[in-house]
């Protein structure tokens, strides 16, 4: 078993500089391989959206055409406060909505608050935990407190290696 702390052995492990290297120039390229997979979705998502919404725009407005005329239709036939109408094929309803408010200016509105009515105001209440961190310290004396060390993070920075040259490819759907 290996001991806290050290890295446990790989199958392959690296014997040299010059195999590290090579090692590193094959993770740059598996790295913008991956890059171009990235792109080629987002691409492909990003028209397969707009073919979506191309064909989905002409029902969206059927559905509102036909939903407008069977209110109107339902509206000239509704008794008193009826909250629906039943057909054969299905029912048209009328739902009550939540109230909702409009504020035009709210900064003035909080201050009215604040002398007026505080009871109407929220207080949300957070740590600063990065205030805390800067003064080491003061943590100390906190109650509950304790500032964890970072830890090291293990990070491949490869440099930038050209690739390999290749005809122009364009990816079609």
């Amino acid at each position: 078993m290996a001991e806290r702390g050290t890295p446990k052995a790989v199958e392959g492990d690296i014997q040299d500089a010059a195999e590290a290297s090579r090692v590193l120039v094959a993770i740059a390229s598996a790295e913008r391989q991956l890059a171009a997979v990235t792109t080629d979705l987002v691409t492909d998502v990003a028209a397969l959206q707009a073919a979506a919404e191309t064909r989905a725009a002409p029902l969206r407005a059927r559905i509102e055409a036909l939903t407008a005329r069977l209110e109107s239709w339902a509206t000239r036939r509704r008794i008193g406060r009826a909250r629906s109408i039943t057909l054969t094929t299905g029912r048209l309803c009328w739902h009550p909505r939540p109230d909702s408010l409009a504020i035009a200016d709210e900064a003035a509105l909080v201050r009215w608050l604040q002398s007026n009515r505080p009871a109407l105001l929220r207080n949300n209440v957070s740590i600063d935990q990065a205030a805390i961190l800067a003064d080491p310290d003061a943590a100390a004396t906190l109650p509950g407190v304790t500032i964890r060390p970072g830890r090291e993070a293990f990070v491949v920075a490869a440099a930038a290696v050209p690739p390999a040259r290749r005809p122009f490819q364009r990816h079609e759907p």
